[in-house]
């Protein structure tokens, strides 16, 4: 496969680094906004914890638990300033039924 400039593609990535890969781009793009408009990473607080909120009334909600501040600011760093809390956990929400039919 060719390239030209600027492109990128992910299927030249095994799918380990497709996920850092990722996490970094948009690590450098929270970086930028902070940097842009003057914004901490803490003033994301609210909306971690309105998305886990929101989960915790779905049943089929991957993390659906209820988190503080407090937990925000001090869960791990992923890739800076993308921490553990900022980071959706990885799934394409398929499903696979199969289905084997028996001869008699």
């Amino acid at each position: 496969m060719v390239l030209r400039s600027g492109q990128v593609s992910l299927r030249l990535l095994p799918v380990k680094w497709t996920v850092y890969w990722w996490l970094a781009l948009n690590a450098l793009i929270m970086q930028r906004y902070l940097y842009e408009y003057g914004w901490s990473h803490t003033d994301f607080a609210l909306f971690s914890s309105n998305a886990h909120q929101n989960a915790e009334h779905n049943p089929y909600a991957s993390l659906p638990a209820k988190i503080s501040e407090d937990e925000y600011r001090q869960s791990r760093v992923i890739a800076d300033p993308i921490n553990l809390l900022d980071a959706s956990p990885i799934g394409d929400g398929a499903t696979v039924v199969t289905h084997i039919l028996r001869k008699e």
